[in-house]
């Protein structure tokens, strides 16, 4: 049974302005384990609808085995919800694709784990699959080795600073802790240095300039005291 292949398949087709009947959409959802066909029974399928256009042994659609069980089964706030490496932002599907969302309560929330990775499988910026109901209780949760950080520290040392950062999981150097945040510090220290030659705010790029600065301010001067001294020169010889 794969709801989500499913799901795709659909927002597929309307994707590329397919007009599906609704004998396309159930055979679709048969393909993929959601449906199955039966010969209708009143006594067994007492709740069909246009069952008053049916005869016994007619072809109908009922749910899975599968799905019934998953769609009684109770409905409570749990779930799988996906997020980037620090878990402040969730993945929320909207009629654009996947967004982002500050808010928990907006994302989108996968019935079991293996569907949330497959969704987001390639989603680079996704790294963290948690628990809805765990959200709260561990703030950062790793999407690669699924290790759980309650510090925010250890969670920063873990995952880099930000999502160009690779985790330290998948930093395949088996690093004791201390190397760890000795690479995290490097990591912090050269994008500082590069935030700063980009705004030419290092301490070579203000002496270049400044130099710079007092090279054209004496080119000046010499162009103002050649100019004086051609003015006296031309009244010099206009007087003699």
């Amino acid at each position: 049974m794969s709801a989500i292949e499913f799901a795709k398949e659909m927002c597929r087709a309307g994707f590329d302005g397919s007009d599906l009947s609704g004998a396309d959409i159930l055979q679709a959802a048969e393909r993929h384990g959601l449906v199955k066909a039966v010969a209708y029974d009143p006594e067994k399928h007492p709740n069909v609808t246009g069952s008053e256009y049916l005869d016994p042994g007619d072809r109908i659609y009922i749910f899975t085995e599968a799905l019934a069980a998953e769609l009684d089964a109770p409905i409570g706030a749990q779930g799988w919800i996906v997020g980037r490496g620090d878990e402040k932002r969730w993945r929320c599907w909207t009629a654009l694709g996947p967004e982002w969302t500050e808010d928990r309560e907006k994302a989108t929330r996968y019935a079991r784990r293996e569907d949330a990775e497959a969704v987001h499988s390639g989603d680079e910026d996704a790294w963290a699959v948690v628990l809805y109901d765990d959200a709260a209780t561990y703030p950062w949760r790793c999407f690669h080795c699924d290790e759980v950080f309650a510090d925010e520290r250890c969670a920063c040392d873990h995952f880099g600073a930000d999502e160009t950062r690779e985790p330290a999981c998948q930093i395949k150097m088996g690093a004791e802790r201390s190397m760890l945040t000795a690479l995290r510090r490097a990591e912090a220290d050269a994008a500082d240095a590069w935030f700063k030659i980009h705004n030419e705010a290092t301490d070579s790029a203000k002496a270049f300039y400044a130099q710079a600065a007092r090279h054209q301010e004496q080119l000046k001067a010499a162009e103002e005291l050649g100019y004086e001294r051609g003015l006296r020169d031309a009244r010099e010889n206009a007087d003699g």
